[in-house]
């Protein structure tokens, strides 16, 4: 077990270490969200906590996990993402170029060797996978209206799988979930 808590402090506490110093740069630099109508925040909310976020993941998961062809696909679609949400956030990107950059990255994901294996058909496996990562990817993207929830959800999702990976020896589940859990809860604060 100690082989999960230590992954896990060491995002929480680069996270809470992080985060106050981008929210202090997304405010002096304008990157903020005025409250709208569509947004339930009352006050302007910094947009750059995302990069709280992927810093406190990536770097422990660099760390921790061990680097083969299936984590570097993990790692490298994670940060291609993460880019994008970036950029959208900045510039804004059209939700057509965003799914279709997803879709991309999904189907490079699966080169890597992930996808969903309960079904032992590939061509039911594939598209599944597709439909679920994009899914899941724009269900946290629509979330992410009021301050807290998206985080909030993933870290509850995250100890969920991590319960889940223990109990079945996915050890490498296990790591990536609890390096997760230790960033959103320390987003959280």
């Amino acid at each position: 077990m100690i082989k999960y808590l230590i992954p896990f402090f060491s995002s929480f506490i680069l996270s809470v270490s992080i985060i106050p110093f981008i929210i202090r740069f997304s405010r002096r630099y304008g990157y903020i969200a005025e409250p709208k109508e569509d947004r339930w925040h009352k006050k302007p909310t910094a947009l750059l906590g995302g990069v709280g976020i992927f810093i406190s993941f990536i770097i422990p998961a660099l760390i921790f996990i061990p680097l083969d062809k299936l984590t570097i696909g993990i790692l490298l679609c994670a940060t291609s993402i993460f880019a994008l949400g970036l950029y959208d956030d900045i510039r804004e990107v059209k939700p057509y170029v965003k799914f279709i950059f997803q879709v991309i990255l999904t189907i490079i994901i699966i080169l890597f060797g992930i996808k969903i294996k309960i079904i032992p058909f590939v061509y039911i496996a594939i598209p599944l996978t597709v439909f679920w990562i994009v899914g899941i990817t724009n269900a946290l993207n629509i979330l992410d209206n009021m301050d807290g929830l998206s985080c909030g959800i993933s870290f509850v999702a995250s100890i969920c799988i991590f319960i889940y990976a223990i109990q079945n020896s996915l050890h490498l589940v296990a790591l990536l979930s609890s390096i997760l859990s230790g960033t959103t809860l320390g987003f959280l604060i």
